[in-house]
């Protein structure tokens, strides 16, 4: 169900940026033609389908649960498929988290880069990581830990990761990063610290 939503969001985002084209096309004949009635109907059309967007997307955070999630699970990125998984454990050091991201896709690359994490600490507090993840892509079938460092002092208990690009603040649903935001990753392993190690197996 989480999946087709996130598809549902990209494909109500296309049809709403269709729609605007359209009607801008529809506005600009209806100018050519001194048609001014063409010309509201043209722009009432867009202000209705930029309306209805504007709630969709403001409507997802305010709606979708905050969730932690047990240490073992992950937490999925989508396009038009879910083949991006990141999972979290602690470091040796109180400010160390190992992330561990993983691809299931089958031939094309994957790009942790583009995500943006975030750790919280026992009385919410939000911390940014002081490393930035590489933006090498991550191949097809592959899976790679990277350790991330927060400030000295600081025991992070949980973490949280969305997209980056501006572009993805305009999709509706669980693909938007505010929304992605509502789920983090509860850190409660045992102290692990791992150097960055890349498997390489055979896609699915």
């Amino acid at each position: 169900m989480s999946h087709l939503l996130r598809l549902a969001g990209l494909l109500f985002l296309m049809a709403t940026a269709l729609t605007l084209a359209a009607a801008f096309l529809a506005a600009v004949y209806a100018i050519g033609r001194r048609n001014p009635r063409l010309r509201r109907t043209a722009v009432l059309v867009a202000v209705a389908a930029v309306a209805v967007h504007a709630v969709l997307v403001a409507a997802g955070p305010l709606l979708a649960p905050e969730r932690i999630l047990a240490q073992g699970n992950e937490l999925s990125f989508c396009n038009f498929d879910c083949h991006l998984h990141l999972a979290a454990h602690r470091g040796r050091s109180p400010d160390a988290v190992v992330l561990r991201f993983r691809s299931d896709a089958r031939a094309v690359a994957e790009h942790p880069g583009r995500l943006r994490v975030r750790g919280y600490d026992a009385s919410g507090a939000e911390h940014e990581p002081l490393d930035a993840i590489p933006g090498t892509p991550l191949a097809a079938g592959d899976t790679v830990e990277h350790r991330i460092r927060f400030a000295p002092g600081v025991r992070i208990e949980r973490v949280a990761a969305s997209w980056r690009d501006w572009d993805r603040y305009l999709v509706p649903g669980p693909a938007n990063p505010l929304v992605q935001q509502r789920l983090s990753l509860r850190l409660d392993a045992p102290a692990v610290d791992e150097p960055v190690a890349i498997e390489r197996g055979a896609p699915r």
